[in-house]
């Protein structure tokens, strides 16, 4: 049995979903550690199994910080946050060359977001999705739409479909001229 839910980071502030993975017999509730994937800080709390973490994918990611941010802190904010850039996206950047297939873009990434909300696509429907993609790219984006997650991520069809999500997001805010998301994200 698995509980699951997002927190953040004690220390990062980064949001990450933690499940719970009971051991199905009864047992004595112990301290296990739960470590955030981003900073590898960690903390502990009891459990009768143990505890896993998982980053959450940018989209997710926006989405619960836009939720859970609290500006009556008094300190200073960013003037866009990544939640904030996310909404925009659906409006195509100014720049004629920059808007050149844009709505095209923006709706293709919609499409696979939604999808790996639900699961993933099948071979076939992924790969006229993905030539659709590259279409509509210029050469350096299809190189970096075409990269690993990670280095040391192992390819599979969900890590690639994944990994053209998360790119694909960042091909788009770089169109709109907000590549400080690019490092400010961690990745």
């Amino acid at each position: 049995m698995a509980n699951d839910g997002i927190e953040a980071c004690q220390r990062c502030g980064r949001p990450f979903r933690v499940f719970q993975i009971a051991s199905g017999v009864p047992t004595a509730r112990e301290r296990e550690p739960i470590t955030c994937p981003y900073c590898d800080h960690t903390i502990e709390r009891t459990t009768h199994g143990v505890w896993q973490t998982h980053k959450l994918n940018p989209v997710d990611e926006a989405a619960w910080l836009a939720e859970h941010t609290d500006n009556r802190s008094g300190q200073s904010q960013p003037p866009r946050t990544i939640a904030e850039v996310n909404k925009d996206l659906s409006t195509p950047p100014r720049d004629a060359t920059e808007a050149e297939g844009y709505t095209e873009l923006y709706q293709l990434w919609r499409e696979i977001s939604d999808r790996l909300e639900r699961g993933r696509f099948g071979e076939v429907d992924f790969s006229r999705w993905d030539e659709k993609v590259k279409a509509l790219l210029r050469p350096q984006e299809r190189e970096r739409l075409q990269k690993p997650l990670r280095p040391h991520v192992p390819l599979s069809v969900d890590t690639i479909q994944y990994a053209r999500n998360f790119h694909l997001i960042k091909i788009l805010w770089a169109r709109q001229g907000v590549e400080n998301f690019m490092t400010d994200t961690g990745y």
